[in-house]
């Protein structure tokens, strides 16, 4: 593994760690959708409530989506067509989810009736259940996801130079 992937596996880990904080200190306890943070969330958030103000709202829509947009692309050689594919991915994915949250009923009445008795499927559930559409959470996808691509740039900033063919000596060269 490169020091590239690397240092993008570690940016994004370091962001998962932030949304983490998040929900520990900005959410109520049952609005986390992983029980072991809803328990954790009971005995931080007397510490530290609503540390992150105004922003803890739409805040997890820009870590997640620039979090796992990072470490997606992490996962192969750095590419700048690879990064897009991965960012744009990771934004349609959650632009899903944020636009399901709209109409939760029709979501809900949608999933097979044995997937509401799975207690795997709980965290999916609650989401919908008690998550709200909020377009100040659509422009937070939108810029997590153009600074996952900016950061995904800067630490690899060989996926900008493009490669033009030389026709005198038969090889590559770099042009900015």
């Amino acid at each position: 593994m490169t020091s590239i992937r690397r240092r993008q596996l570690i940016i994004g880990a370091a962001c998962l760690f932030a949304g983490a904080v998040v929900y520990l200190t900005d959410r109520p306890p049952d609005h986390t959708s992983l029980e072991f943070i809803g328990r954790i969330n009971r005995l931080a958030q007397p510490v530290a409530e609503n540390l992150f103000g105004a922003l803890g709202g739409s805040l997890p829509s820009f870590i997640h989506v620039f979090a796992f947009t990072v470490l997606t692309a992490a996962m192969r050689p750095p590419s700048l067509r690879w990064y897009m594919i991965v960012a744009a991915g990771w934004f349609t994915v959650d632009l899903l989810f944020e636009l399901a949250q709209r109409h939760p009923k029709a979501v809900l009445d949608c999933l097979p009736h044995r997937l509401h008795d799975l207690p795997a499927a709980a965290p999916l559930i609650a989401f919908f259940s008690r998550g709200t559409f909020d377009p100040a959470d659509v422009l937070a996808l939108a810029v997590g996801s153009a600074s996952a691509m900016i950061v995904l740039a800067a630490t690899a900033p060989s996926v900008l130079i493009r490669k033009k063919p030389s026709i005198a000596s038969g090889t590559d060269s770099e042009t900015p």
